[in-house]
This record gives C-alpha cells, sequence and structure tokens, in this order.
C-alpha cells in the first residue's frame, strides 16, 4: 500500500512505468531463493508491464530454463545459497553467448 506522504509528491500508479524504448514484450527472469522476495520482485515487473516474467528459486531451476528460452534481462540475487552461484550462471551465460 502506497502512504499518504508518497501520494502528496503526485505518486501513483502511473509514475511506475516503464522507461520508452523497454520493450514491455521482453522476457524478464527473476532469480531470488527467498520466495517473499522473489514474489515482490516479479510483482514489480509486472506493475512496469513487463508481459513476461518467470521467477525461480534456484540457480539449476533458472539455467534449465535459458537452455530453451531467451531471456531479455535477469535479475538476480548476489548471494545464492545454492550449488550454483551468480557469478557461475554469469559464466554460463556468457560462454554460451560466444
Amino acid at each position: 500500500m502506497l502512504n499518504s506522504s508518497w501520494k502528496k509528491r503526485g505518486g501513483s500508479k502511473s509514475v511506475m512505468k516503464a522507461r520508452p524504448g523497454l520493450n514491455k514484450d521482453s522476457v524478464v527472469l527473476v532469480l531470488e531463493p527467498q520466495s517473499s522476495i522473489r514474489m515482490l520482485l516479479t510483482e514489480s515487473m509486472r506493475i512496469l508491464e513487463f508481459n513476461t516474467v518467470k521467477g525461480f528459486g534456484s540457480g539449476r531451476e533458472a539455467l534449465d530454463y535459458l537452455q530453451d528460452n531467451p531471456v531479455s534481462w535477469i535479475i538476480m540475487s548476489p548471494m545464492l545459497d545454492q550449488d550454483i552461484n551468480c557469478l557461475h550462471i554469469l559464466k554460463i551465460i556468457t560462454q554460451n553467448l560466444l
């Protein structure tokens, strides 16, 4: 819920729209092990009107998805507690792009 001081400054849902030039058809992947934070991030991307937002709780799940599905944006926690951390995921993505 938005607080009243934010509304007084002119805040509204329309202020939070994606910047012009961003392709709202882009696929956004959110990788966050904590479900509450993952839900907050995915919902924020939907509020910004991105059409496709995929949320994953583990690096392994995200890599499985990335094998068959291209994405435009990846939002991930730098502190993944899994056997695959964010640096490992970035390395795999970079190697597959070259």
